[in-house]
């Protein structure tokens, strides 16, 4: 009996120390989506930089955007993002899988965050006008999980970011992005 709580304590110590501490959602506002990441307070032991200021830099962003393909979204073309022009773009174009569509978006270069990140507070990344001529009321865009990618989307399809503090190379590199909400198309 005890080897087997052993067991499981370390199977949740494990399950515990391998949770992320920045979460990614989608809102609206309006006829635009929002796509934001928050610190949740849980910095990790290694994360020599505590919570990212704007002395530091943002070296990867990667998120995926889907939605009910019978709710007829249109995306913009312009993306407007906080870290600064041209620094957020579409990666290849809409794709449709069953019942839903698709569309990827990165980084283009690394930048300096503008402001400070405050704990338990949406930092938003960017966004982006939609029209969405057939949305239900049920109809929600959100952020799609590691693996849920179609065939074609090319490259990584896990929500992540990277994080260079003080510009000096002391990187949190690819830290995944847990997904915390989604936004009602209507």
């Amino acid at each position: 009996m005890k080897f087997i709580s052993l067991i499981l304590l370390i199977l949740v110590g494990t399950y515990l120390s391998g949770q992320t501490n920045m979460n990614v959602g989608v809102t609206s506002e309006g006829n635009e989506l929002i796509v934001s990441i928050t610190y949740d307070g849980n910095i990790p032991a290694g994360n020599i930089g505590g919570l990212p200021t704007s002395n530091d830099f943002i070296s990867d962003f990667t998120v995926s955007i889907k939605w009910p393909n019978s709710a007829n979204v249109n995306l913009g073309a312009t993306i407007q993002s906080s870290l600064g022009a041209g620094t957020i773009s579409k990666v290849g174009g809409e794709l449709i899988q069953g019942s839903d569509e698709y569309q990827k978006f990165r980084l283009n270069k690394a930048v300096q965050l503008p402001s400070n990140l405050t704990l338990n507070s949406p930092y938003e990344i960017f966004r982006i006008s939609f029209s969405a001529t057939n949305a239900m009321t049920s109809d929600m865009a959100e952020i799609v999980p590691q693996g849920y990618l179609p065939i074609g989307s090319g490259g990584n399809t896990q929500p992540n970011t990277s994080i260079d503090y003080n510009g000096v190379g002391d990187v949190v590199d690819f830290l995944p992005l847990d997904i915390i909400q989604a936004a009602p198309l209507l």
